[in-house]
């Protein structure tokens, strides 16, 4: 509940930040809230799909081709790639320009690792075991009132990603996906320049805080996170 209300925020952040935008940016603005708005309705039977999915609109910049030489490069059943195409073109994601042959929309085209804007790694994790996983168990949940994801995976999240270093490049890779779609609308929407410093408690890699820093040069900003998560930080900028 916690997520979805967090997802609810951001984008009412972006569509006001939307009226201060036209023309062309305005318009993938939209495009990528529609991305948004389809990954979280089909987030609970789709998650587990969102790793392939992503890696196919990677690879697809070469697009249209046929379901038959996209389930080759991407070593998957062609039969099951076509329904998973089929049913992502049926929301604008993705066009069938042919029987079996798809190109991409310009809404599948934020699946993609290598444009700007992309939310490939926000798909990637929601396909992810340390996210996906847990809501096999969310009776569980609902029942007693405890985590699932301890349940399944036998510790607590922030535990499991420092165990876990693949599934933490994952979530690191998402959250500044996300960061970098919410940010500008997040330093446009506040003052922070009224005052001299900003800490981000839990800010992963400081990709909002940069975004906050760059839109107030005179802000003095710190990031705070677990030793682990500020080793990663570093690493990555």
């Amino acid at each position: 509940m916690v997520g979805e209300a967090r997802d609810e925020v951001e984008l009412m952040a972006h569509e006001q930040h939307g009226q201060a935008i036209g023309g062309e940016a305005a318009e993938q603005l939209e495009h990528r809230h529609l991305v948004a708005d389809v990954e979280k309705g089909r987030r609970l039977v789709e998650h587990q799909r969102a790793t392939a999915l992503g890696e196919r609109a990677r690879q697809a910049h070469a697009l249209p081709l046929t379901t038959g030489e996209l389930a080759k490069r991407a070593e998957v059943d062609e039969g099951a790639l076509h329904r998973v195409l089929r049913l992502l073109a049926g929301h604008g994601i993705f066009e069938e320009t042919a029987p079996q042959t798809f190109g991409n929309s310009e809404l599948s085209h934020y699946l993609r690792a290598d444009v700007p804007g992309s939310l490939r790694a926000a798909f990637v994790f929601r396909g992810s075991s340390f996210f996906y996983s847990p809501f096999k168990e969310i009776l569980y949940s609902v029942r007693t009132g405890l985590s699932a994801r301890e349940k399944v995976h036998g510790m607590g999240g922030w535990e499991f990603l420092q165990r876990n270093p693949e599934e933490a490049r994952i979530f690191d890779e998402a959250m500044t996906a996300m960061s970098e779609f919410v940010g500008p609308a997040v330093a446009a929407a506040y003052d922070f320049g009224a005052w001299g410093s900003l800490m981000d408690v839990g800010g992963g890699n400081g990709m909002l805080l940069a975004t906050i820093l760059r839109a107030h040069p005179k802000l003095r900003g710190v990031l705070a996170d677990q030793p682990h998560v500020i080793e990663r930080a570093r690493d990555s900028s």
